[in-house]
């Protein structure tokens, strides 16, 4: 990650699917190789167990060394999966994601 961080509100998934809108908005190629380059880092710095993927991050970027595991959509798991269901639903041209109120790209 960036600072070690992965989920949607500071870490590579949100950075991930903004760079999947500005494809959508402009057409541009090298955003979507971005979004992909994303979830190949996602992917190799998550922990499968079990058939389960989780990802130890850090939230706050002045303590780094403070990881924690989460599920919840901004800092978790659950986030980082719109992420990359997100990527797939526009890999298999058909794409799908709930825009939150405050995006600033049509919904």
């Amino acid at each position: 990650g960036l600072w070690q961080n992965f989920g949607q509100c500071c870490g590579d998934a949100g950075i991930g699917d903004y760079a999947i809108s500005l494809h959508h908005a402009t057409g541009r190629h090298d955003y979507l190789d971005l979004a992909r380059r994303i979830e190949a880092v996602v992917l190799d710095h998550s922990e499968l167990a079990d058939g389960r993927r989780s990802w130890s991050q850090a939230e706050h970027r002045n303590r780094p060394d403070f990881v924690e595991t989460q599920t919840g959509y901004m800092q978790g798991a659950a986030g980082i999966a719109s992420f990359l269901l997100h990527l797939a639903t526009v890999d298999d041209d058909t794409p799908s994601k709930i825009a939150l109120p405050d995006s600033p790209f049509d919904r």
